[in-house]
């Protein structure tokens, strides 16, 4: 057997270019070789063969539209130490080549390794990897300072250390697998090419160029591909990417949230809709982004291993399977969402549950103009053990009534779906953290207790048997309003009368009756009654109903019987002017007033005319009764009187404005208007004050034929 030599000049260039979507594709393995290479295949070959062809054909992707994350493949060379195929042939490094030579292959000396270089726009895995870990102290850190000085950590990584231009490693086999998420960015263009070299990739790293040179072959084409706009899945990680394989026995933290890789894209991209677009400039901190408004997320599970996928509960709608659409939260102060989707009441995933999901981003707020989806992402959950649910509402409180529907909801971190048990209710079951019941499922003022078994399944078959909640219990509003709250009650109640109950938990409206009076709907715990609804010094009793429909409809019991009696207006006093004053004429017209009546809103005054003095001239001033009547709104009111004699005047104090409801009549004050000459002294010379015209003065001139206190006429 000749001894032969792995030297680079014997090496050939690798060929054919090939992107996968799913790490586990291996063209190379001896099976899979002998399945692609071999003609005349079994039956069962042919089966195999078969399904690794569907393999290929689903994970096979465009170089022009690149799914990431994105396996980079090649043919082996010949001499390949994992095998190569030749000739439609499998060949192994074992397989000398026939006529091998010293410059040749020999059985201890094959190619052990790649050399591989990419040209383009990618991350560092390192700072990503440092980014990582600074947001994880941010979640954790309490202390405002420490998260301020992470989050500067991140800037200065961002700035100074994340962004790469070129790529360069080995590899110990002829493919290519980014060594951490998001380290190629979506819509870019990368070119990338390979050698083969002798030594192994150990010691191939240890190695200078120049010494590389003499080990290795010739250079690949330098080939191309362009990755699409879509966002790239990070976590949980899914092994075989967008395979029909999943990650599996995830943690409950680990299934917490989906995270996907960052955008930042000056660039313009090709929408799902085949047009171009551009996302938009956002200043955030004083810095620019141009990163998606929305996303849009698909989250799909099995009923069962082998199932198809369905849609989520939680997004189901009419038949449909609409997207979930993240947007900013600009109450926390967000610009564009974050890259995840935090599932924080824990009602989206669960344990043992096969999940998958894909995203897309948008540039819009409303995410009408969005990317491709992304590839599709599979995870489940181990089994761990569900905590029994805690109440949210109603309170646990058989005294305090609630109102109608009564929503019992309950806290159940990852139980998708629940058996509920109420008293008197047949048992049923939701997948919604929530159950309304209304009447007349439930009657009124009525306890009831319940409790509620979680699921992890969304029929409400997989429930741990002995994991209940505690039993709960709340009381249906409709009881009478407390007999203390009612009011008023006893006697000498003023009008109008102010009704006022219990604001009964729960209550809607309510159903007031008086005695007398049709019953009439109140959305208030009380109620006002004027004149005429009531009258003075009346016996009434009422009474109150709660309802549980804004409506009057749905109510309880009567309250007990109240009872009251209303008062009587008091009689005006302190009459102005002052009983048997004398009046001048020189202070007419003149304020006449007397002592406000509590609860009286009008009032009604007479002023008789009794008797005519001998100075009165005038043949028109005859006594007469009712010479004013007036109703006036306030206690008091400017009276002119002209006719010289005594007068006699009465008040009384009224409900209304017709003085149909009024107190007692108020006693007699009687007065005397007399000719006066003014305050300043008396006399027709000081009557002369008043202008040279003979009417509208205070003092009549008896030396003339008519009398100056007449009032003047235009």
């Amino acid at each position: 057997m000749p001894k032969c030599k792995c030297k680079g000049e014997c090496i050939d260039a690798p060929e054919n270019d090939k992107y996968f979507n799913d790490p586990t594709i291996d063209l190379d393995s001896p099976e899979n070789c002998f399945l692609l290479h071999t003609t005349n295949l079994s039956c069962y070959d042919q089966d195999l063969l078969t399904a690794l062809l569907e393999k290929i054909g689903r994970a096979t992707m465009d170089k022009n539209n690149v799914f990431l994350p994105v396996k980079l493949d090649w043919d082996p060379v010949k001499g390949d130490v994992n095998g190569w195929a030749e000739d439609n042939e499998c060949k192994t490094c074992q397989d000398c080549p026939e006529g091998c030579t010293d410059e040749c292959y020999d059985k201890p000396e094959c190619v052990k390794s790649y050399e591989i270089v990419i040209d383009g726009e990618m991350r560092s895995c390192e700072a990503l990897r440092e980014i990582d870990e600074l947001k994880e102290k941010i979640e954790k850190e309490t202390d405002p300072q420490n998260k301020v000085g992470y989050e500067n950590e991140i800037k200065r990584i961002r700035k100074d250390e994340l962004e790469i231009n070129g790529y360069a490693t080995t590899t110990d086999k002829s493919e290519f697998i980014p060594p951490c998420s998001c380290m190629f960015e979506s819509n870019r263009t990368y070119k990338w090419k390979v050698r083969g070299c002798c030594p192994t990739k150990e010691v191939l790293d240890a190695m200078n160029e120049a010494d590389r040179n003499a080990v290795c072959g010739p250079w690949s084409d330098t080939w191309q591909f362009i990755t699409s706009p879509a966002p790239e899945p990070k976590l949980p990680y899914d092994p075989d990417w967008a395979g029909p394989g999943r990650s599996i026995n995830l943690t409950k933290e680990q299934i917490e949230k989906l995270k996907w890789c960052e955008i930042d894209d000056q660039l313009e991209w090709q929408g799902a809709d085949g047009k171009k677009y551009k996302y938009y400039e956002t200043t955030l901190e004083d810095e620019m982004y141009y990163s998606p408004l929305t996303y849009k997320v698909l989250i799909y599970y099995k009923k069962e291993e082998g199932g198809e996928d369905l849609c989520h509960p939680n997004l189901k709608r009419e038949g449909e399977c609409p997207d979930l659409i993240l947007t900013p939260d600009e109450a926390a102060g967000e610009r564009f969402p974050p890259f995840q989707f935090w599932d924080k009441n824990h009602t989206f995933f669960t344990k043992l549950t096969p999940y998958a999901w894909k995203l897309v981003a948008c540039k819009d707020i409303s995410a009408n103009y969005c990317t491709d989806y992304s590839q599709l992402w599979r995870f489940s959950a181990e089994n761990f053990t569900l905590d029994k649910p805690q109440v949210v509402s109603p309170p646990n409180d058989e005294v305090t009534p609630v109102g109608l529907p009564v929503v019992i909801s309950w806290s159940s971190p990852y139980a998708v779906s629940f058996i509920y048990e109420v008293s008197g209710i047949p048992q049923g079951k939701t997948s919604t953290h929530n159950v309304s019941f209304d009447y007349p499922q439930l009657q009124l003022d009525t306890v009831y207790s319940w409790k509620v078994q979680p699921c992890w399944d969304f029929e409400s078959k997989n429930c741990p048997e002995n994991v209940w909640s505690d039993v709960y219990k709340f009381r249906t509003t409709g009881r009478p309003p407390n007999p203390g709250t009612m009011k008023p009650t006893g006697t000498d109640i003023p009008i109008p009368v102010n009704f006022e109950w219990e604001s009964v938990p729960g209550a809607k409206s309510f159903i007031f009756k008086i005695s007398g009076k049709e019953p009439q709907i109140v959305k208030e715990s009380k109620i006002i009654l004027d004149y005429p609804d009531l009258h003075q010094e009346t016996d009434y009793s009422w009474q109150v109903k709660t309802c549980a429909r804004d409506n009057g409809n749905v109510c309880g019991a009567w309250s007990s019987t109240t009872t009251f009696k209303t008062f009587k207006l008091s009689t005006p006093s302190n009459p102005s002017p002052p009983d048997n004053q004398k009046v001048f004429t020189y202070e007419m017209p003149g304020n006449f007033s007397w002592e406000p009546v509590p609860y009286a809103r009008y009032y009604k005054y007479t002023i008789n005319y009794v008797s005519k003095s001998a100075d009165e001239a005038a043949e028109e001033c005859q006594p007469q009764e009712g010479i004013v009547e007036k109703i006036v709104t306030q206690p008091s009111d400017f009276v002119s009187l002209n006719c010289l004699g005594e007068y006699e005047w009465q008040v009384t104090a009224c409900l209304d404005a017709g003085c149909q409801e009024t107190g007692d009549l108020g006693p007699v004050w009687r007065f005397e208007l007399l000719q006066s000459g003014g305050p300043g002294g008396g006399g027709f010379v000081g009557s002369l004050t008043g202008g040279l015209v003979t009417c509208g003065r205070t003092f009549d001139d008896p030396n003339t034929l008519w009398n100056e206190r007449e009032p003047c006429q235009i």
